[in-house]
This record gives structure tokens, C-alpha cells and sequence, in this order.
């Protein structure tokens, strides 16, 4: 594979799989007449961020990194992959009619005092909801999400895919870089080989799974992902 090429060098440029590639795959599956919404919307943000984590793993490959900048490039590829991987479970949800909906939107908030009790302070917020004509989509956790996807055999039956989701679940707040546990909770010791092979390996089952349907041409544009596996008791 070509790679990557400095402004100041000759030489061909680096391209991913091809936007119009990846989107005639996610089509197979997301399109509006299934009930979502922003069909176009999802196709074209999954395309762009899978053409990242593409990027990111030729970076991996072809540039010498400092382990810190090693490990940073690792924490990139496990969120921007576990968004996919959310946004993926949120269509699949949907038109599953698996997801969470609510009959209900909060219409007023009253605000209570605050009153001393048994030494403590305590206060007493009033909320009304008002009744919708129909059922809306309500919010769901990543968390939540996966609990639902296990449930409904999403991925399928006795998969471990949803055992990876729930440690890359974890790892989701260190977007958040003020979201410290304990005094070592940094990314340097937070993300490590392990996360970006279970990363890939969801990547890679998802993508190649019957929800996409890939031809064995279509199945090669995520072989790269392939190269990080890491072969350790399940």
C-alpha cells in the first residue's frame, strides 16, 4: 500500500477507500425507507469517520511515533470507532422498534426551596409533563444501547462483541479530559494495544457482518483492521 507522502515530497498522494465506496455498502442497510430519519445524514458521517479510522491506522503504520503520541493515536481510533460503532446500534434500534421511546416531554419545572432536615438540606423540585400525540425516540446511554443490542441479538447470538463494547464503553469519558478516577487515570495508562485490537475486531465483525452484507471485495475495504488484531484469552 502507498504511503503516506510529506507536501515536500514527490510522489502520489494517500487515499483511504473512497467515500462513494463506503457509502454503497451502508446503504445495503441504512436507507429511509427503513423509518430513520437522516438515512443520508448517517451514511455520509459513518463514510467520513471510517475513512478516518483508516487515516489513523496508516499513521500506526507508517510514521515512527513517541509512545505517548503512539498512545494518543490508539485513543483516537477507540472513540472515533466506538462512535460508529453507537451510531450503528442507534439505527439498528430504531428500525428494530427496539429502542426507547417516551409518550411524555417535560412542559414546566417548579422550582422548590431548600429546608433543613434531620441536619441536612434538602429541596423539592416539581416537573409536569405534558402528553405527545405520538411516541418520540427517547435518549439511550451507550450503555443502555448495548444492553438492548444483547437482548435483541443485534450482532447475533453468543457473539463477544458485546463483552468488547462494554470495556470500550468505558473508555468513552476520556473524551472528557478533566474526567479523572484516581490519581494514574491517564490516557497513557488508560489505552493500550488491547483496546485498539478489540476496537478493530467490533469494527471488522460489524462491517462484514450480515447487517452490510458485503460482497468479498466490499469485505477488503476493512482488512487493514485485520493487522491490529491481538491474539489473547477471551
Amino acid at each position: 500500500m502507498t504511503k503516506l507522502t510529506k507536501t515536500d515530497e514527490e510522489g502520489s498522494g494517500w487515499y483511504p477507500i473512497s467515500i462513494d465506496k463506503l457509502e454503497i455498502l451502508l446503504k445495503k442497510s441504512i436507507f429511509s425507507e427503513r423509518g430513520y430519519q437522516h438515512s443520508y445524514a448517517l451514511r455520509k458521517n459513518l463514510a467520513y469517520n471510517l475513512q478516518y479510522i483508516q487515516f489513523q491506522d496508516r499513521i500506526l503504520q507508517d510514521i515512527k511515533l513517541s509512545s505517548v503520541l503512539y498512545t494518543q493515536t490508539i485513543k483516537t481510533i477507540v472513540l472515533v470507532g466506538s462512535s460508529i460503532i453507537e451510531s450503528i446500534l442507534h439505527f439498528m434500534l430504531i428500525v428494530n422498534n427496539v429502542h426507547s421511546t417516551t409518550e411524555w416531554e417535560e412542559k414546566v419545572k417548579f422550582k422548590g426551596n431548600q429546608k433543613k432536615i434531620d441536619g441536612a438540606y434538602v429541596k423539592i423540585d416539581i416537573l409536569i409533563y405534558q402528553r405527545l400525540e405520538r411516541s418520540e425516540i427517547k435518549h439511550m446511554t451507550f450503555d443502555a444501547m448495548i444492553k438492548s443490542a444483547k437482548s435483541n441479538n443485534i450482532f447475533g447470538k453468543g457473539t463477544t462483541i458485546y463483552q468488547k463494547l462494554e470495556g470500550l464503553r468505558s473508555l468513552r469519558n476520556k473524551v472528557h479530559l478533566q474526567v479523572i478516577n484516581e490519581p494514574r487515570d491517564t490516557d497513557w495508562n488508560s489505552f493500550n494495544s488491547k483496546h485498539l485490537s478489540d476496537t478493530c475486531k467490533v469494527l471488522y465483525a460489524v462491517m462484514t457482518s450480515s447487517i452490510f452484507s458485503p460482497t468479498p471485495d466490499q469485505k477488503q475495504y476493512f482488512a487493514y483492521l485485520r493487522r491490529n488484531f491481538i491474539n489473547y484469552q477471551e
